[in-house]
């Protein structure tokens, strides 16, 4: 059965000129890149908020599920709840302005989350992206406040037992790479 994996992208790209989906890579949008990335691993499930309309235009191509925050200023949790509601299974967690990392990584989460709650990938004892969360943790997840000052994903996990989290060793940063400004858009670009 293929993963699920959700792509925040509801966000108001303050940091950039133009919303970072819309950042153009290798002929393509960047959001558009993201997704055909992302179908490689599973079934991709997209959350809009801010920009919407322009990202589901970019997407309207591509077989993946689009899921709209209706108040995204809310923040990146409640995108996260938005479209948790619509998955079926374990799920991995991408924000956009995380590059897809390869695809050996995807597999090793997935062997490692056996009966756990999350699987994170680790890199120089840092956490990163993409991060696999079980049905059961996803359920915990839905009944977290949107509004409360620990609707944070990262916030949650560290709420959890150290046996409940599986930690898998990635071979590279590039799981720690984080796209917030142009700068960050053009030095990724160049590699």
């Amino acid at each position: 059965m293929p993963s699920e994996i959700m792509l925040l992208a509801a966000g108001k790209s303050i940091r950039t000129p133009v919303p970072k989906g819309l950042i153009p890579h290798q002929g393509k949008l960047w959001i558009t890149h993201q997704v055909e990335q992302l179908l490689k691993v599973g079934n991709v499930h997209v959350v809009l908020g801010f920009h919407a309309d322009k990202y589901q235009d970019a997407l309207s191509c591509l077989p993946c599920s689009i899921h709209v925050n209706p108040a995204p200023e809310r923040g990146p949790f409640s995108s996260l709840q938005t479209a948790l509601v619509h998955c079926t299974r374990s799920v991995f967690v991408l924000p956009l302005d995380t590059p897809c990392p390869p695809l050996l990584l995807w597999e090793q989460l997935e062997r490692a989350l056996g009966d756990r709650k999350v699987s994170i990938p680790e890199f120089a004892g840092r956490g990163g992206h993409p991060v696999l969360l079980s049905k059961t943790f996803q359920e915990d997840l839905l009944s977290v406040d949107p509004n409360c000052v620990f609707a944070r994903l990262d916030l949650q996990i560290r709420k959890l037992p150290r046996h409940q989290t599986a930690r898998v060793s990635a071979g590279g940063s590039e799981i720690l790479e984080n796209l917030n400004f142009d700068k960050d858009f053009d030095q990724y670009f160049q590699k």
